[in-house]
């Protein structure tokens, strides 16, 4: 549930759609007073983070927004962003890292995830076949790193042998292209 999520956190990021906000000021992303009292009553530090503004052609009608918002006392500040133009991301970073508790390293410093590199590897081709293959290929396909062979490493490569599984037999020709050029460019 929301309320034992918020609880659980040490810090919640509440995001909305501002254009849809300032588009209509009764669209419930404008005041939703559920979650804010989830958040309110938590007691933890949040912070309002106001998407889209860059949709919102007049600009003059974040503030009514903003200031609806900063009535109620629930986060501890507002950030408008526009994450498609990367626009206030740097200012919602700095408001995360300020709000965040110091702790111990659960990791030495050269660790640079939790997860096993097959992983990242397995995920970067299936990022290669959506980002290829999107319009022609649903949101259903796999992908199993059965080889990971870092003795090659010092050459400057690792050999890598992996599993494409996709849902129906008629996408295999899809994900190969004419003479293998689809899985080449993936």
């Amino acid at each position: 549930t929301a309320r034992s999520a918020v609880a659980e956190a040490d810090l919640t990021l509440y995001l909305i759609d501002a254009s849809e906000a300032c588009r209509d000021p009764a669209h419930p992303a404008a005041l939703d007073l559920a979650n804010a009292g989830i958040i309110k009553d938590s007691g933890k530090p949040s912070i309002l983070v106001l998407n889209k503004i860059d949709l919102v052609k007049n600009k003059a009608l974040l503030l009514p927004l903003m200031e609806r918002w900063a009535a109620g006392g629930v986060f501890q500040e507002i950030v408008p962003v526009s994450a498609e133009a990367g626009s206030g991301c740097e200012a919602l970073l700095a408001a995360i890292t300020a709000r965040l508790p110091a702790g111990d390293r659960l990791y030495p410093d050269d660790y640079w995830s939790d997860l096993p590199e097959k992983f990242f590897v397995a995920e970067l081709i299936r990022e290669g076949i959506f980002r290829h293959l999107y319009q022609e290929l649903p949101y259903s396909a796999a992908v199993v790193v059965e080889e990971f062979d870092e003795a090659s490493r010092a050459g400057g490569f690792v050999r890598i042998r992996a599993d494409i599984h996709i849902e129906k037999e008629s996408q295999k020709a899809i994900v190969i292209g004419k003479g293998g050029a689809m899985l080449k460019t993936v």
